[in-house]
C-alpha cells in the first residue's frame, strides 16, 4: 500500500483533499487529521488540522472533563491541553534524532461553520540543519485512543525539493514511519 502511494502521492493526496473537503457539506464520516511539516527557509514548520468534534469528543475523555470548542477564541488551559496531547501524539525524528514541537497558534478555525477545523502550528526544533536531513521518521496517533477508524495524513514538502506523504491507519501504524531523501 505505501508503495502505491508514494508513486501515485498526487492522486492519493487530491482524493484525500476532495473527500476532507466534500465532507463538510454533511456529517463527515471520515476520522481524519491533516498534518503538514514543510521547509521554510531554514526551519521546519508544522500544521496539523483536525476536525473540532473529534478533538472535542477526544480531549473530553482525555482530561475527564468537557471540552467545548465552540468559539475561536480558546481558554490558556485548552491551549495548554491541546498542545500536551499533540507533544504526546506526534513525534517527528530528524536523522534518527528526536525533536520536539514549538507551538506558535492553536486556534479553531469556523470558515466552514458546519464542519469547524481545530489549527495547531508552529515549528519542529531541535539539533538539525534542515539542509542535512536525510531521514525523517514520524509517529501521528491523533485521536487514535479515541476513533477507531482514525486516520491520519502526514504531507512532507520541500525537503531537498521532494514531497513525501505518509497515512497511519489506527490499530495497524502505531509505530515510525520513515521516508528518505
Amino acid at each position: 500500500m505505501m508503495k502505491w502511494i508514494f508513486k501515485n502521492k498526487s492522486k492519493y493526496v487530491a482524493l484525500c483533499l476532495l473527500l476532507w473537503l466534500s465532507s463538510g457539506f454533511v456529517c463527515h464520516a471520515l476520522k481524519m487529521s491533516n498534518t503538514k511539516i514543510s521547509k521554510q527557509g531554514e526551519q521546519l514548520y508544522f500544521n496539523v488540522r483536525m476536525f473540532a468534534n473529534d478533538v472535542s469528543s477526544g480531549m473530553s475523555l482525555h482530561v475527564k472533563k468537557a471540552f467545548p470548542l465552540e468559539t475561536e477564541t480558546l481558554s490558556q488551559e485548552q491551549k495548554d491541553a491541546l498542545i500536551k496531547y499533540l507533544s504526546e501524539n506526534l513525534r517527528i525524528k530528524i536523522n534518527s534524532e528526536p525533536t520536539a514541537l514549538k507551538c506558535n497558534d492553536v486556534r479553531v478555525d469556523f470558515a466552514n461553520a458546519d464542519e469547524p477545523i481545530v489549527i495547531i502550528e508552529g515549528w519542529v526544533t531541535g539539533q538539525f540543519k534542515v539542509a542535512q536531513i536525510s531521514e525523517m521518521s514520524v509517529k501521528n496517533t491523533l485521536l487514535f485512543d479515541f476513533a477507531a477508524e482514525q486516520k491520519n495524513i502526514v504531507n512532507i514538502s520541500k525537503i531537498k525539493e521532494e514531497d513525501k506523504s505518509l497515512v497511519f491507519y489506527n490499530g495497524t501504524d502505531m509505530n515510525y514511519l520513515n521516508v528518505k531523501f
